[in-house]
């Protein structure tokens, strides 16, 4: 996000404050503006591992009563996500994930 788009964000979030809450994602904090960072709190989040990753993949399934899943899961986990992956870019490649899972069955 450019600069001048960081500045009429950070007027948006003045004027809209009350209203509204913002949620904000970044691979590096340093390129986002002081005004913008100081309207936010920073929140860091480690890189899961494929394990991890397995584990929370499990937990979603059964939240979700899919039966048949864990051996499914880890092979997919780590061919989907060969690299530690941040959880929110799981939820991206969930649908890929249930797409294979499905045909696997």
């Amino acid at each position: 996000m450019t600069e001048g788009a960081q500045q009429a964000l950070r007027r948006i979030m003045e004027n809209y404050s009350e209203t509204t809450r913002f949620a904000l994602a970044c691979n590096q904090s340093d390129k986002i503006i002081e005004p913008v960072q100081s309207r936010c709190a920073i929140l860091r989040f480690h890189k899961l591992t494929d394990a991890q990753l397995a584990h929370r993949l499990e937990e979603v399934c059964k939240a979700e009563k899919v039966s048949s899943i864990s051996r499914s899961v880890r092979y997919l986990s780590s061919f989907f996500f060969q690299q530690p992956l941040p959880l929110r870019g799981a939820s991206i490649h969930f649908s890929n994930f249930f797409a294979v899972f499905f045909l696997l069955l």
